[in-house]
């Protein structure tokens, strides 16, 4: 029969098997530890699943008290819809610090204010992915409307046989319009990955949107000159119709971030 010595002490050595690296008794590797207590260690393990990479291990010095396993028995549930929402999160450490901090008050002091804490963990959560969302349409939404408007000016154009005289102007009329569609095209592929910025007016999504596309066009622009220039994509003159050339590298230059400036990069060094 064991004492309440050496079972203190078997319980002391398995609480001190918790470190950053190893294995966890489930044999997960621990990666971080968000708290520790004498009775519990609230960790996080190296898993793509965000939701159940938070994990709470309790153990008690007394054997056969379970007044720190009720007191988290009591926040569990809300404890499990909050890390439901964890890939909603910005800042999912930060997100998880605060959880851990919550569960571990929630263990030593008991479940009544803890649970107020994380409902209002929860709507904080919600009430962030939702300004999120937002934002990202109104910087999608604006992008999309000026594509749109350059579309629409090269598809005039086209149709009644603008500036038919001025091949350099009518062909930088869908060369804009194709940097424009490029530039969506980038945006909308990325918007997941957009952090918006807290207490940031809504507006400045809208210019934001306005400043990738304007960026693009810019781009498709330089990738023209370029081309007439003979420094990159020289067969696209000779193409029996060059427009489509001019449109397609356009779109790939809108599209890109990295091509306009690695090309402007590459013929510096080489000058």
């Amino acid at each position: 029969m064991t004492t309440p010595e050496e079972y203190k002490l078997e319980q002391q050595k398995r609480a001190s098997a918790f470190k950053v690296g190893s294995k966890d008794q489930s044999g997960y590797t621990i990666k971080k530890i968000y708290a520790r207590g004498d009775e519990y260690v609230i960790y996080e393990i190296e898993t793509s699943d965000v939701v159940d990479s938070l994990k709470v291990w309790i153990d008690t010095i007394i054997e056969n008290n379970n007044v720190p396993i009720d007191y988290f028995v009591g926040i569990r549930e809300n404890f499990t819809k909050a890390k439901n929402l964890l890939y909603k999160c910005v800042d999912k450490s930060a997100t998880k610090a605060i959880l851990a901090d919550i569960v571990a008050t929630a263990i030593e002091s008991g479940p009544a204010s803890a649970n107020t804490q994380i409902a209002g963990l929860i709507q904080e959560i919600n009430s962030e992915y939702e300004e999120q969302f937002k934002n990202r349409m109104r910087l999608l939404m604006s992008s999309l409307f000026i594509a749109a408007i350059f579309f629409c000016i090269s598809l005039y154009t086209y149709l009644n046989k603008i500036l038919v005289d001025y091949d350099h102007l009518r062909n930088l009329i869908f060369v804009a319009a194709g940097g424009s569609v490029g530039g969506f095209f980038s945006i909308s592929i990325g918007i997941n990955k957009i952090v918006s910025e807290k207490d940031v007016t809504k507006w400045l999504y809208f210019l934001y949107g306005a400043e990738r596309i304007t960026i693009s066009i810019l781009a498709a622009g330089i990738s023209y000159f370029a081309i007439q220039a003979d420094l990159i994509f020289g067969l696209t003159k000779n193409l029996s119709n060059p427009i489509i050339g001019f449109i397609f590298f356009s779109i790939l230059a809108g599209f890109s971030e990295t091509l306009v400036p690695n090309i402007l990069t590459k013929i510096e060094k080489e000058t």
